[in-house]
């Protein structure tokens, strides 16, 4: 099997080598120029009723082929990061640490001192620092040699990964069964096998990669952590850090979680700085996760297809993350689910599934489509029998699979290349009929996102990019006025004849008896004003205003308003970069330093912050100082969310991590206030965030999507 070895030899089942808790300790400022000059270092520790003799140290060092680290050698970095350490209660206060040449260091009223006290080698100390000497920083240098391999033993299973500079990383491991063609994922059973995870699965089959570049069988996850627990069966339990899985959008057709040639959502830099395990997750994708055809009769519950593989993925890989986590430093009671766009959409569906129940504990959604148009069905499902309509008949039709009696459509569909249903049959479709909807069955019975229909009420992050909306309109296609902009995105007709989306299906609830309302608030709804004057830009500015409230804005406002929400947190980007989806170039992305001109914030333009990848992604900082600041204060938001279900970072782990920059922006800005709870506050993230009022709240009434419509 792939990525397998079966063990035979010099294991017994169930039982693991003794082995310390392993730390990788690392100042990520996320300066991707000067990061290989930060020092890294090992931290090893053992259950109290252990403890190393200074040989044992060495020894246990010597397991990764390091050395304990000398005196001299601790640098300016380390002093920060053992106080964090004895923060979270990993390293006592005045606790002695090994290092080498016999002598000890320890912490002392939050400094770094060498040990009042001189044990004797043979004393037995808890922990013990050693190099850390990989060098690698990118994604795309950062690979498994023969000095930087860990393996992370389970229940049965072991895994075998590596670290870089920064975390340990865990490459394409299968959480799931290898289903079917249209049928359901079940989790990875514990098994006597040995896994090789030091290299990416291929990403699932999709629309627009060569079939030899991407598989059928493609339930992989990443996982990258910062700690890998002891495996001692006299030891207690480690601290285990909380989780962040991210689930990405591409409308249900395209994506993955990473790979080696686009480091965009590489989860090393979260791990780091954040604290936090960071899992990346794929699913199949197209007609293979998300084709649904109704019976020959019609009748529920007489489905010749389902639909929602892609989501019985995600369950399988949360599913996963419960069971197997904590080998990897993980702690499955502290999960974040987090989509963006068609993955906000998945995270959605979660909420509301009965089977997701107690798999996470906070969602966050970014750039969750809702709202009208082709937004609608991303939050609002439809039936079997509705998603065959709008897309799935026309895709068998071309498939050539299309027959009189369901199943022998589905027999005829089951021995297709993969290929043919993901990429070469949508090219001879528009791209309204490619099939990429949630419906409702037994994994989602609910169709509506509403208070009632929500079964997991947990804490909530979610909001959109300023413009989130404007790669969804074509730039000339607004025309030059303030009439032909509105009636661009509010006409259904011309909405849907014109339409470019990449993202959505033409079909939807209609914005359209809006027109008039919109048309006749020119205090609500101005043109934009350019300089020097341009009149396309400005009616383009418009419509993508509007079209942001009709599929985000307003949406998820709405959304975030609930009561039934234990708290709620909305967001709105005010900075961007637009590496992706750039369809309306270049007014989604500055040309030269974003702090001077202007630009539209859209679509994604997000995550090459809440990642921190820029070289890894192909870009670089524009304005410097402003683009670090801010990647530090997106993850710093996001991974905070992570482990407290508060996006506001807490006074003191800022100061203890040495998060000056954070630190300062939310001293001026203040607390990030609840959307919920009659308090109403969105926080507008930039460089220096801003807590206000809900945006742009009665655009969004006249739009029939008010927060209590």
């Amino acid at each position: 099997m792939h990525r397998r070895i079966i063990l035979v030899i010099g294991l017994a089942a169930g039982r693991a080598l003794a082995s310390p808790t392993v730390t990788l300790l690392y100042v990520n400022s996320l300066d991707y120029r000067t990061d290989a000059q930060s020092q890294s270092a090992l931290l090893l520790s053992s259950p109290a009723s252990q403890g190393f003799t200074a040989v044992e140290a060495q020894s246990s060092c010597a397991a990764y082929h390091e050395n304990l680290l000398t005196g001299d050698s601790l640098g300016l970095d380390l002093p920060a990061l053992l106080n964090y350490t004895a923060s979270q209660h990993d390293v006592a206060q005045s606790e002695a640490i090994w290092l080498g040449e016999s002598t000890t260091v320890e912490i002392n009223g939050g400094k770094i001192q060498k040990s009042s006290v001189h044990p004797s080698t043979a004393a037995k100390l808890r922990h013990a620092l050693c190099t850390q000497n990989d060098p690698s920083t990118r994604v795309n240098a950062s690979v498994r040699t023969p000095t930087n391999t860990v393996v992370v033993q389970g229940n049965l299973t072991s895994w075998r990964g590596y670290r870089n500079k920064k975390s340990f990383r865990f490459l394409g491991i299968l959480y799931s069964n290898d289903p079917k063609r249209f049928e359901y994922a079940t989790v990875r059973a514990p098994a006597l096998e040995a896994i090789d995870a030091t290299y990416y699965g291929k990403p699932c089959a999709q629309y627009g990669v060569p079939g030899n570049e991407s598989t059928e069988a493609c339930n992989f996850l990443n996982l990258y952590t910062p700690s890998l627990p002891g495996n001692s069966s006299s030891s207690p339990k480690s601290r285990l850090r909380p989780i962040l899985v991210f689930i990405h959008g591409g409308a249900f057709l395209s994506g993955s979680a990473g790979s080696s040639r686009d480091g965009l959502v590489d989860g090393g830099n979260l791990a780091s700085r954040g604290d936090v395990v960071v899992i990346t997750l794929q699913y199949r994708l197209g007609s293979l996760g998300w084709l649904a055809i109704p019976g020959d009769e019609g009748l529920e519950g007489d489905e010749a297809l389902n639909g929602n593989y892609g989501f019985s993925d995600v369950l399988a890989a949360l599913e996963w993350v419960r069971d197997n986590a904590a080998y990897f430093g993980g702690d499955a009671s502290k999960v974040t689910v987090w989509g963006q766009s068609a993955g906000a959409s998945i995270v959605s569906a979660l909420l509301r599934a009965p089977k997701a129940k107690g798999l996470f504990r906070s969602a966050i959604l970014s750039s969750l489509p809702g709202g009208y148009n082709q937004a609608t069905h991303y939050s609002q499902f439809v039936p079997i029998s509705r998603s065959y309509d709008l897309a799935g008949r026309e895709t068998v039709r071309a498939s050539g699979c299309l027959r009189k009696k369901a199943q022998e459509t589905v027999q005829c569909l089951r021995r297709l290349p993969a290929y043919n249903l993901t990429d070469a049959v949508p090219r001879s479709l528009p791209h309204t009929l490619y099939p990429r909807y949630i419906v409702v069955n037994d994994l989602v019975p609910s169709a509506t996102l509403d208070q009632e229909s929500v079964v997991s009420p947990v804490p909530l992050l979610l909001g959109v990019t300023a413009e989130d909306g404007a790669p969804f309109i074509r730039y000339n296609f607004s025309g030059s006025t303030r009439e032909t902009a509105i009636r661009a995105v509010l006409d259904t007709r011309i909405a849907q004849e014109e339409n470019i989306v990449l993202e959505g299906s033409g079909e939807g609830d209609s914005a359209q008896n809006y027109t008039a309302d919109v048309l006749a608030r020119t205090d609500l709804f101005p043109l934009g004003t350019s300089h020097p004057p341009n009149a396309t830009l400005n009616a383009f500015n418009l419509s993508a205003t509007i079209n942001t409230d009709l599929l985000f804005r307003c949406y998820g406002q709405k959304i975030a308003h609930w009561s039934s929400w234990p708290g709620s947190w909305f967001y709105q980007f005010e900075r961007s970069f637009q590496r992706d989806f750039n369809v309306n170039r270049p007014t989604c992305g500055p040309v030269g330093d974003p702090g001077s001109s202007a630009y539209l914030r859209c679509h994604g333009g997000e995550l090459p912050f809440l990642f921190g990848n820029f070289p890894d992604a192909g870009i670089a900082f524009r304005d410097t100082s402003n683009d670090l600041d801010f990647v530090r204060l997106a993850i710093d938001v996001w991974t905070s969310f992570a482990r407290t279900s508060n996006p506001t970072p807490s006074v003191e782990y800022l100061r203890t991590r040495g998060y000056a920059s954070t630190l300062r922006a939310f001293d001026r800005s203040g607390e990030w206030g609840m959307a919920n709870k009659g308090r109403g506050k969105v926080m507008r993230l930039d460089v220096q965030p801003k807590v206000g009022e809900m945006v742009r709240r009665e655009q969004c009434e006249t739009l029939g999507l008010g927060i209590d419509a």
